[in-house]
């Protein structure tokens, strides 16, 4: 404020004047004492602080600041029109932080992004929509230019601003349209420039060098496709001139391999990324062309070459991670194209197809999670489409798994493609290789020998993960339910050396949990026969198969016990002779299920089992007071069956 005046009137006029100054406002000085403010004052003292220190307290000064400047700026009759428009203060401001997203510091990069994304809820749509274009290739720039140590942190910032960003920019192009003739804003024409653009660039980073961008701008495009429900052909269209109303014909004359072939490889991998995403597009941009088929024979060769590349303990190095990536999505979806016409008439793609589904059952042994992914779902959806595989093929696949298949050379990188390959043609396989794997679990059993003869080909303390993947494979199996009963007794075993005290947490029970899940009457049988026996044997089995029932993926399993509410009583309550142990059993049961599913319990066909335990309640009051008043055997009274009875109950109870 300027210096204090003898008149109220000059001291109004001078802080009035003072106000208007140092908004950036081209005015006059009203005296000496008054002083000139420029806009940097305020930008220079915002913007660092958007990314050090408090980040709430330096976004909360700017709402004060906006807000003030609603305050003091408006004009005389209380609008707000165009006054963000005539004070240079916020150009300044958004000039400041779109120098900031191409700064080399990270934290400045993300105090930009951060205060950016503030003035886009707080400013007007008019003053925003003028430099839409300018902010997102500079928010695209974040995502290029990210360093390595801080690229997820930043990445996961600048994406959520990108699709905050696009979402309030569509709103408002949609409300611009649809608002009447007087309200303020830009003219259709101008609107629809704005979102050709947009499109235009978020295309053109189709084919960037960069995987995160590419990533972005395809994850932006679909939700412009949701957003507007267009197609991506159609949002295609609209970014190029009305000169080329065929789109998809004039990209795919312009995809020749001999361009592709003078790429640089960084460039190639943003070419062969882009085609891939417009092949996988509903409906498809492109169609398998000739050229296409031919840039996807190269890449497939050249996959092939990467995979040859082997280091000094032969394993395969994948020196080029992201080019091979976008080879392998390529490939994915010209195996895809269902064509029969296509199949055969054209050799090439014949060549093609059987070349790629070999590369693909190599791939599966990759050390690249992404890798491996990409050609699991491409050869599930091949198969699916009704391909058959040729037996020579399958063949090919396994051998790198069965060569190397004894006991002490598994590991779960090598149990990886087996159970990848079980997935995808089950039929294929016969029951010899699940009775190898239970002769494999059985020498689990040693565990000194198993500690002595492990090669390191596993981390020391790993090795009951790797016998959990063995027994996960078994529920892969066309015919799994032959080794159920085996798989159980086997189970017990495991626990018994490797998991004794601590049975709760057992690795092995939730690969178990599959198996059942898969043959659930027959589970059930085998649940119900345990129920009643009493031996030592028994009761461990019966431990078991409650521990597994508890198991989230055992959850049908679980509710085939449930729903024989008739046997489950006959084998606990209503048993002869009723032990303490089937009594027991019973009241564990019902409070299991009772706690999965309240519902259950109120059920008509469970009145009887909550009869039972009223029964069980009052039967049991005497010796319940007994227990109470003893207060010299405090630790046996706690430890009372019928204490640990009285309690699971009264859960049941409060359930019902």
């Amino acid at each position: 404020s300027s210096s204090s005046s003898s008149s109220s009137s000059s001291s109004s006029s001078s802080s009035s004047s003072s106000s208007t100054s140092s908004t950036g406002a081209s005015t006059s000085s009203t005296g000496p004492s008054s002083t000139p403010r420029t806009p940097s004052l305020a930008t220079g003292a915002l913007c660092p602080h958007c990314s050090q220190g408090p980040r709430r307290t330096a976004l909360m000064v700017l709402e004060d600041f906006v807000h003030a400047f609603r305050v003091v700026c408006a004009k005389e009759d209380g609008t707000l029109e165009d006054i963000f428009d005539r004070f240079v203060v916020w150009e300044k401001l958004a000039a400041k932080l779109m120098h900031g997203c191409y700064m080399r510091d990270w934290h400045k990069k993300l105090g930009a992004c951060r205060g950016m994304m503030a003035l886009i809820k707080l400013l007007p749509e008019s003053w925003i929509k003028k430099r839409d274009v300018d902010w997102m290739k500079a928010l695209l720039f974040i995502v290029k230019d990210s360093p390595p140590h801080m690229s997820v942190y930043l990445l996961q910032e600048t994406e959520t601003a990108m699709h905050t960003f696009l979402q309030m920019l569509q709103l408002r192009y949609m409300s611009t349209k649809n608002t009447s003739e007087s309200s303020p804003g830009p003219s259709e024409s101008e609107t629809t420039k704005k979102e050709v653009d947009i499109l235009s660039l978020l295309i053109s980073e189709l084919s960037s060098d960069n995987e995160n961008v590419r990533r972005i701008a395809q994850s932006l495009l679909q939700l412009l496709v949701d957003s507007t429900g267009k197609k991506v052909a159609d949002l295609l269209s609209s970014s190029l001139s009305s000169s080329r109303p065929d789109v998809s014909q004039s990209l795919q004359q312009s995809i020749t391999f001999k361009r592709f072939s003078r790429l640089q490889t960084s460039h190639q991998t943003g070419f062969v990324a882009a085609v891939a995403y417009f092949l996988a597009a509903e409906p498809p941009v492109l169609q398998l062309s000739s050229e296409i088929i031919t840039i996807a024979t190269y890449c497939c060769g050249l996959v092939t070459q990467h995979s040859q590349t082997k280091d000094t303990t032969g394993r395969p190095i994948d020196d080029r991670p992201e080019h091979k990536k976008a080879c392998l999505q390529l490939l994915a979806q010209t195996i895809q194209v269902n064509d029969p016409e296509l199949f055969s008439t054209n050799q090439n793609y014949q060549k093609l197809q059987t070349k790629v589904a070999s590369l693909f059952f190599q791939v599966l042994h990759s050390t690249q999670p992404e890798h491996v992914e990409i050609a699991r779902q491409a050869l599930e959806t091949f198969v699916a489409s009704g391909q058959r595989i040729s037996k020579d093929l399958l063949q090919a696949a396994l051998r790198p798994v069965l060569q190397n298949f004894k006991w002490e050379m598994v590991t779960i990188r090598a149990l990886g493609p087996l159970s990848h390959l079980l997935c995808l043609c089950s039929p294929l396989f016969t029951d010899k290789l699940g009775i190898d794997m239970l002769e494999h679990l059985m020498k689990w059993t040693d565990v000194p020998k198993v500690m002595a003869e492990s090669k390191g080909q596993w981390p020391k303390g790993e090795e009951r993960t790797v016998a959990a993947k063995m027994l996960e494979i078994f529920h892969l199996f066309q015919n799994s339910g032959k080794f159920l009963d085996a798989l159980i007794s086997q189970v017990l075993q495991l626990e018994q050396v490797w998991c004794e005290g601590c049975e709760r947490y057992s690795p092995f029970r939730a690969p178990l949990a599959l198996v059942m899940s898969k043959n659930v009457e027959q589970a059930v049988e085998i649940f119900f026969t345990c129920l009643p026996k009493v031996e030592d044997v028994d009761c461990k089995t019966f431990d078991l198969l409650v521990g597994v029932l508890k198991c989230t993926s055992a959850h049908e399993v679980r509710r085939g016990v449930m729903d024989r509410q008739a046997d489950l009583l006959a084998h606990t309550f209503q048993a002869t002779p009723l032990t303490e142990t089937l009594k027991q059993r019973g009241v564990t049961l019902t409070k299991m299920f009772a706690k999965a599913d309240k519902a259950w319990i109120a059920h008509e066909d469970t009145q009887p089992l909550v009869q039972h335990l009223v029964n069980i309640w009052d039967e049991e009051e005497v010796e319940r007071h007994r227990l109470h008043d003893s207060q010299a055997q405090s630790t046996e009274a706690v430890r009372h069956p019928i204490v640990k009875r009285t309690r699971s109950i009264v859960k049941v109870l409060i359930a019902y």
